[in-house]
């Protein structure tokens, strides 16, 4: 198996072992590198520049003896996704020693990521339209007329029922919509999976849109028997 052959929710904050080869030379700087060690111990985190990381907590000849580095207080190395994304990996369960070591790795995350940020990250419906190497990079379709354009957004927050961010990477040829203006979006689920489809695009709602936002949460809120403000709190 390969991280291509999984969701990021399934893999994201787990402990995996990946077959690495000779990429475990990257340690050398930190450890003695053996020429038998070709497995890499590795957690995972999101860069504050939103780039999916990997960092190497031990290394060894095996996926059982994978644990030389590990009473290091020092991470050994780092790999980005596109390095590791075809190489075997198994999942393994995390030992007290993983998780003291992993320590650091998730307080430096969680110094520049708003607890919003973790509850999306932790939200399998946006697995489907995840950018793979920045995964709070998410497509989202915008109407125009009877077209249905796709764009990429970075969700923001969770305001239920929907999804909050901001548009990313929008051709400069565009005219419609821009970089960095605010997104509303709506999952739904169609043809067996989740897509996001946007409510609303702009910088600040008139009179009219907010009624058909508070209109949308209203109705699901009477569909589904809930309180969206009531389960925020």
């Amino acid at each position: 198996m390969r991280l291509l052959d999984f969701k990021f929710t399934e893999y994201y904050h787990k402990y995996i072992v990946f077959e690495v080869d000779a990429l475990t030379e990257r340690c050398k700087e930190v450890i003695a590198v053996k020429e038998e060690d070709c497995f890499a111990l590795c957690s995972n985190y999101i860069r504050q520049d939103g780039i999916l990381a990997f960092p190497i907590l031990s290394i060894g000849k095996s996926v059982e003896d994978c644990r030389r580095g590990l009473q290091k207080n020092q991470i050994l190395g780092e790999f980005e996704l596109e390095e590791i994304k075809d190489c075997s990996l198994t999942f393994v369960e995390a030992t007290p020693r993983m998780v003291r070591k992993n320590e650091f790795v998730l307080k430096e995350e969680f110094s520049y990521t708003e607890e919003e940020l973790f509850v999306l990250r932790k939200d399998a419906r946006l697995d489907g339209v995840r950018q793979f190497h920045r995964p709070d990079f998410v497509r989202v379709g915008i109407l125009d007329g009877t077209y249905l354009y796709e764009y990429f957004m970075r969700v923001e927050e969770l305001e239920m029922p929907f999804i909050n961010g901001k548009l990313v990477h929008v051709p400069k040829s565009d005219k419609y919509v821009y970089n960095n203006e605010h997104v509303k979006a709506l999952p739904i689920f169609f043809a067996g999976a989740y897509h996001l489809l946007a409510v609303y695009v702009g910088e600040k709602m008139s009179k009219e849109e907010k009624e058909m936002v508070e209109s949308i949460q209203k109705g699901m809120e009477e569909e589904l028997g809930i309180s969206y403000r009531t389960l925020k709190n």
